[in-house]
């Protein structure tokens, strides 16, 4: 397809990045981008934006050859014309190539294009349907605690297939996590970039001049934050800020400038959410996970993406039903399936009111009464259901 100059109109042939009748750079094209119905390296036809950011423009593309939709990352001018940068760039994309685990977008391909295609610095990775975390927040609002933790535990075992070959992430924040849907219908999260903000930070000042921040101080760890080394603690205080997020329905630091965020990742300690958000019910446990997440120093965190993946899902995933750490939990009647409260609420909401079935029978002995009531099924159906009620504690010695 034609590209048209925005200065002399000239139509110019696909994929050039200046004009050949007055030079000027190609950089708007009638429909408003460049690159939008060109082919890149010959086999990628870009077909629609689909986002753009502090490092690059991602768009649909297709694969002409094999007629497959991917998705395709171009790199900002200004980083690709970084000699340093192009072979990090390179490098860390082979090793993202290497990830294949149903929670990380795939890498696919990637490359430099011809100087006729203006050496154009891509990186292919699967087309997944969705939209990112940080959409879906903003959307939605805040979402439910428990659909907030599956999310979140699926990118940790992204993170884990990762950290196994060293590969750490540096940048994990909503917008690099993609929620879609499978095709049975449940929700499925992607973690994409993986290695690209390594890249983009080992440039130092060459990107801070171009004005673009690298790694948001929103999710960036205490160490990253003060520009020391990082391992794989490091993307686990970034999971744990985000599920602070998800949980409490905001972050655990926010400021008007990013130096000031960055000054207290890594001098101010977190409020607890059950403090910054009750009205959300957050379980005492996964606070435990979020606040040891959130540690200032990567020893006192969780060791590995898999412990902590482990202790989410102990908190709020995996608990029986019914369990007395679960305040208002329920379990089905066994007549009618309706739900009965069986949490220590319930049950002790139960045991002060003195709750009986209500299925016509003798009355209770006076042993029986003593080790405490049955709750009844709200519906009135005449079976017995719900747990037993605990003992009231004795008043007194007698």
């Amino acid at each position: 397809m034609a590209l048209a100059c925005k200065v002399c109109d000239f139509e110019n042939a696909d994929g050039a990045r200046f004009c050949s009748a007055c030079g000027a750079a190609l950089t708007v094209k009638k429909d408003g981008d460049a690159l939008l119905g060109t082919t890149i390296a010959g086999k990628f036809r870009v077909e629609k934006l689909l986002g753009n950011g502090a490092m690059g423009r991602v768009y649909q593309a297709t694969h002409v050859a094999l007629d497959r939709g991917v998705a395709i990352k171009v790199m900002h001018d200004h980083l690709a014309r970084s000699g340093e940068f192009a072979t990090r760039f390179v490098r860390e994309a082979r090793a993202a190539s290497k990830l294949d685990h149903p929670n990380s977008i795939r890498v696919l391909d990637f490359g430099r294009t011809d100087p006729s295609e203006g050496q154009l610095l891509y990186l292919v990775m699967e087309l997944f349907v969705g939209s990112d975390l940080y959409g879906l927040l903003r959307e939605e609002g805040p979402i439910d605690v428990a659909r907030g933790a599956r999310v979140v535990t699926q990118v940790l075992s992204a993170l884990e297939d990762a950290h196994a070959i060293d590969l750490v992430h540096r940048d994990i924040k909503p917008e690099n996590v993609l929620v879609g849907l499978r095709p049975d219908g449940s929700e499925i999260a992607k973690l994409c970039d993986f290695g690209i903000a390594k890249v983009a930070r080992e440039e130092g000042p060459k990107l801070s001049q171009a004005g673009n921040m690298i790694g948001t101080p929103l999710y960036m760890s205490p160490e990253a934050a003060m520009g020391r080394d990082t391992d794989a603690r490091s993307d686990l205080y970034s999971v744990a800020v985000v599920l602070y997020e998800v949980a409490c329905g905001s972050r655990p630091f926010d400021a008007p400038s990013p130096l000031e965020v960055a000054r207290l990742q890594v001098e101010e300690a977190p409020q607890p959410p059950s403090l910054r958000a009750p009205e959300r019910r957050i379980p005492p446990a996964l606070e435990r996970v979020i606040l040891k997440g959130l540690a200032k120093r990567p020893a006192d965190r969780w060791a590995t993406a898999r412990e902590m993946r482990e202790a989410i899902e102990a908190a709020i995933l995996a608990r029986p039903a019914g369990s007395q750490s679960e305040p208002g939990a329920t379990r089905p009647c066994r007549a009618c399936k309706a739900p009965v409260g069986v949490g220590r609420d319930s049950a002790r909401r139960a045991a002060r009111r003195r709750t009986r079935c209500r299925r016509p029978r003798s009355r209770p002995s006076a042993r029986r009464r003593s080790r405490g009531s049955r709750a009844s099924c709200p519906t009135g159906c005449s079976a017995t259901c719900g747990a037993r009620a605990p003992r009231p504690a004795p008043s007194g010695a007698r």
